[in-house]
């Protein structure tokens, strides 16, 4: 679904999307700064800017770079993987990622209020079952070019682990698709909207709120 009326301002949604494209505009010696250091143990690995881990023989990577944060609880925070150097593509995000970080918490606790009171529960129902240890985190994503990408996709087709995913979407490449009633569709970007996903967490049984979704490597790029 997309949300309009969410009260994070247009100004703040630009500026991400413009921190996000400078990111990876930056040679890569730069990028490597905040870069996932795959010597730590497993645990570790998911924080930082990299591509997705080679774990085993013939795995099928996605066509994807990502800077990839824990944003909540604070205590998870780890900001020696949050860019900061403003001398460098006038990457200053350390400030706009934590004001966009607060507003994304309230839009999402919001959401889950709705989605309550959509299914007839109290609106509180799902937001007083996350404690101060649930976990909120941003993924900045980045599909480049590829010289054969009819046979690659960005995003292998897949459903979102989480209770709800927010995207802040690139409003002028669309590339994210649904599977409904065994047909992709694909999904229009508004210049001020939210895309709201009902992830696993979410699931009752084998179908509540469940979607799929495709992201085209032809189509995405920043």
């Amino acid at each position: 679904m997309q949300a309009v009326g969410h009260g994070i301002s247009k100004d703040l949604m630009n500026k991400m999307r413009k921190l996000g494209k400078e990111f990876f505009e930056l040679p890569l010696q730069e990028r490597m700064k905040v870069g996932r250091n795959l010597e730590v143990e497993q645990k570790d690995w998911v924080e930082g800017y990299a591509h997705d881990p080679v774990e085993f023989q013939d795995q099928k990577l996605d066509w994807i770079d990502r800077l990839y944060l824990q944003i909540f609880p604070e205590n998870h925070i780890k900001l020696q993987f949050w860019p900061e150097n403003p001398a460098v593509g006038r990457w200053c995000c350390r400030e706009s990622l934590d004001e966009f970080r607060l507003k994304m918490k309230e839009f999402a606790n919001q959401t889950l209020r709705v989605l309550a009171e959509l299914v007839g529960l109290r609106d509180d129902f799902f937001t007083d079952r996350l404690d101060d240890e649930a976990i909120m985190a941003s993924s900045c994503n980045f599909y480049p070019p590829c010289p054969r990408s009819e046979q690659v996709l960005g995003f292998r087709p897949h459903s979102d682990r989480s209770g709800i995913t927010v995207l802040l979407p690139d409003t002028n490449i669309l590339g994210l698709q649904v599977l409904k009633d065994e047909t992709w569709h694909q999904v229009p970007a508004f210049p001020h909207a939210l895309l709201v996903n009902i992830g696993d967490q979410m699931e009752v049984g084998k179908s509540f709120w469940d979607e799929l979704q495709l992201i085209l490597l032809d189509l995405v790029g920043v």
